[in-house]
């Protein structure tokens, strides 16, 4: 009910490295160049193979684009993905020597202020110097750029991890992060095991924001629940520009839900959660990570603070599989170690958030695809479309497993619920609870 109101097993460089330092609508042609690079050892110099290379890479540099806000009212969160991605690319050039300890990245950074028609304007003045668009923010500048660049064989990373941009063969979705369609669907899924960590007790019901991420989340949830008996499965869309949230509420109140699945921004988060305290109406919460932020309890708890807000807070469970970034898993080590290292504007907290660990494993999804080109023996946009779709599987060392596109080139990860934790104690203000569930 719908109511308006390298091929096989693959572990990244920059976790096997650890062991070894302890031990425009046109189509444009690349034009491309053969160089070849020589590879220092201990004995005999070896040549390596030729590599074809062209636009976007200059004197043995790749030029990557981030395309962010970085004015105007998303500035704080374009400056944290860009962070990410600056940090990761620090870490390639300074700690391997580039890709394939040969090539540079560079990345652009070029501000879209959030603007559809700034972001097109962008790239048609730089996209003779780009190799590929490896860090983006939001979908409507996802769609424009993709517009933009039409029939070019030039990879864009998505702005959000919505399953519905694998149709555009243009677009490359984070490896490290499970689609808003896998994450409901998976834990409606998970929520029905035998003993399940939260458990999905039908009614079910989901509120939604319009547009591509809400609508990815609605995919997930029909998907999951095709099966149940009518009345059982309930769904709610609410206007992205929402500030009231009565008649969603009263929707899922009126229907028995005992279980609300809510994809919708953390500003929104924030007033459901109101309106259901309101109606006293407790209901199960699982939410997306993209609809949590650390900020919550504390905005909730009001004079009573951050564990005020908690106690508001102990119905809801996150999913999204984001790694606490104090955890101990390899990748998260090595991420904090990175920071150490390159980060610039260390110790400002609000660059560091889950906006940083999106910038960053956008760059470390591109930096696999490279690793692929170089291997491949061809750079060019060409190339390295071709290495995309050839990357077998992945594991990033945040804990979870092994990563891989389908055929659909949507990532297929396993999830973890979290729950809402004191910020002082988890930086991404989530604590997982329970083990990793597959979100197929």
């Amino acid at each position: 009910m719908r109511s308006d109101g390298m091929k096989g097993r693959r572990v990244l460089g920059w976790v096997a490295v650890l062991a070894l330092v302890l031990g425009a609508c046109t189509t444009k042609a690349d034009d491309p160049t053969t160089t070849s690079t020589t590879v220092p050892v201990t004995t005999t110099p070896i040549t390596a193979p030729p590599v074809l290379t062209g636009v976007g890479i200059t004197e043995g540099t790749i030029t990557l684009a981030a395309l962010l806000p970085l004015s105007g009212t998303l500035e704080t969160f374009g400056h944290s993905v860009l962070e990410g991605h600056e940090v990761y690319w620090a870490y390639v050039n300074e700690t391997l020597g580039g890709v394939g300890g040969v090539y540079p990245v560079r990345i652009a950074p070029l501000d879209t202020v959030y603007d559809e028609q700034t972001a097109r304007s962008l790239w048609a003045g730089r996209e003779d110097d780009i190799l590929a668009i490896s860090s983006v923010l939001g979908s409507p500048i996802t769609e424009a750029l993709v517009t933009e660049i039409g029939g070019e064989r030039v990879l864009i990373a998505a702005g959000s991890q919505a399953s519905s941009w694998a149709v555009s063969p243009n677009v490359v979705l984070n490896l490290a992060i499970p689609t808003y369609r896998d994450q409901i669907a998976g834990a409606v899924v998970a929520g029905g095991a035998e003993e399940p960590v939260v458990a999905a007790n039908p009614p079910l019901g989901l509120i939604y924001q319009e547009g591509v991420f809400g609508e990815d989340c609605f995919v997930g949830f029909e998907q999951a629940t095709a099966r149940y008996p009518a009345g059982e499965a309930v769904s709610s869309r609410y206007p992205a520009t929402a500030t009231e949230f009565s008649d969603e509420v009263t929707t899922m109140q009126e229907s028995a839900v005992q279980t609300l699945f809510v994809c919708s921004s953390p500003q929104a988060m924030l007033q459901i959660v109101a309106t259901l305290d309101l109606l006293e109406f407790r209901p199960t919460l699982v939410v997306t990570s993209a609809s949590y932020d650390a900020s919550l309890p504390a905005a909730l708890g009001g004079d009573g603070g951050e564990a005020a807000g908690l106690e508001r807070l102990d119905n809801v469970f996150v999913v999204g599989s984001l790694p606490p970034f104090e955890g101990d898993a390899p990748g998260m080590k090595l991420l904090r170690d990175n920071l150490a290292n390159y980060d610039t504007r260390l110790p400002d907290p609000r660059i560091i958030n889950p906006w940083f660990f999106l910038g960053y494993t956008q760059a470390a999804t591109f930096h696999l695809i490279l690793e692929e080109a170089l291997t491949g023996g061809d750079l060019t946009r060409e190339g390295v479309w071709a290495a995309r779709d050839r990357l077998g599987e992945t594991d990033f060392g945040f804990g979870s497993g092994s990563v891989v596109y389908d055929a659909d080139r949507i990532p297929v990860v396993t999830d973890v619920f979290s729950v809402p934790a004191v910020s002082t104690e988890y930086l991404f203000g989530m604590q997982p609870v329970g083990g990793f569930y597959s979100t197929r």
